[in-house]
């Protein structure tokens, strides 16, 4: 079983795009899927790349619906979301677990 989370910042209607999209170029592919009753519009996320590649199907504002992870070896990978929660995030809730980002939890030493 996998989980995946993602979120994605408003856009500031004076920019409408974000550092990510303009760094990569992201393609419009000109179709449309959906899920959880949402609409969205799927983008090839990695241009640029020949063998690999990433596409999303985004919600107009930027909510992905629906990934798919391409390899030249064959071995890709599809995700659905299955919820979608929409509404402020505190910082906490972005920060991970303590034993994820402790150390000693990976079996290091840290010396003062």
């Amino acid at each position: 079983m996998h989980d995946l989370h993602a979120g994605r910042a408003p856009l500031d209607p004076k920019r409408p795009y974000n550092t990510f999209q303009l760094k990569t170029g992201q393609v419009d592919l000109k179709r449309t899927g959906g899920a959880l009753g949402e609409t969205c519009a799927w983008f090839n996320m990695t241009p640029d790349l020949a063998d690999a590649g990433r596409q999303e199907c985004l919600t107009p504002d930027g909510v992905p619906l629906e990934i798919n992870i391409l390899s030249g070896w064959g071995h890709g990978k599809s995700y659905t979301a299955v919820e979608i929660k929409r509404g402020p995030v505190e910082l906490k809730e972005m920060i991970p677990p303590s034993e994820l980002t402790d150390p000693s939890s990976w079996g290091f030493t840290v010396g003062d």
